[in-house]
């Protein structure tokens, strides 16, 4: 996958959670849970690698602030 194809799907999850958070007290359904539980992981993972592709230097790369 390349850089251009990642930064696409990144920013396609964020309007998508953008828009599941405006709307939040509707979709409190069968995935909300599974939602919640995807969520830190996602979290965790965005901070291993910050934009330059470096570690994270808010949290050297553990994912935890």
């Amino acid at each position: 996958m390349t850089e251009h194809e990642v930064l696409t799907k990144i920013r396609e999850a964020k309007k998508a959670l953008e828009e599941y958070n405006s709307n939040l007290a509707a979709n409190k359904g069968w995935w909300y849970t599974d939602i919640q539980k995807e969520l830190p992981d996602l979290i965790q993972k965005s901070h291993v690698l910050n934009a330059s592709g470096s570690v994270c230097t808010c949290c050297n790369g553990s994912g935890r602030r």
